[in-house]
């Protein structure tokens, strides 16, 4: 039913939502190391969480299309991941 596609929309953006969260941590733990050591071994860390923290972000964006409220709510993050 259409009630249940919503409710599984909703589930899969929560996880979308935690995923971009724990790929934001580990760009900004990357991010910090470089920034500390100078040290370029932390650049891939941080392109790769970045890239996935840019895919999880789409993954939310996608499942939140059916509630527009939530959608401009989070759609502020976006511009934080460029």
């Amino acid at each position: 039913s259409s009630t249940q596609a919503r409710s599984a929309s909703l589930v899969d953006a929560r996880v979308g939502l935690i995923n971009l969260q724990l790929e934001v941590g580990q760009a900004e733990s990357a991010q910090r190391g470089y920034l500390i050591t100078s040290e370029a071994r932390y650049l891939k860390p941080f392109e790769s969480a970045s890239a996935l923290a840019t895919f999880h972000f789409g993954v939310v964006m996608n499942k939140l299309g059916d509630f527009p409220a939530l959608s401009q709510s989070a759609s502020s993050v976006g511009a934080l991941l460029k």
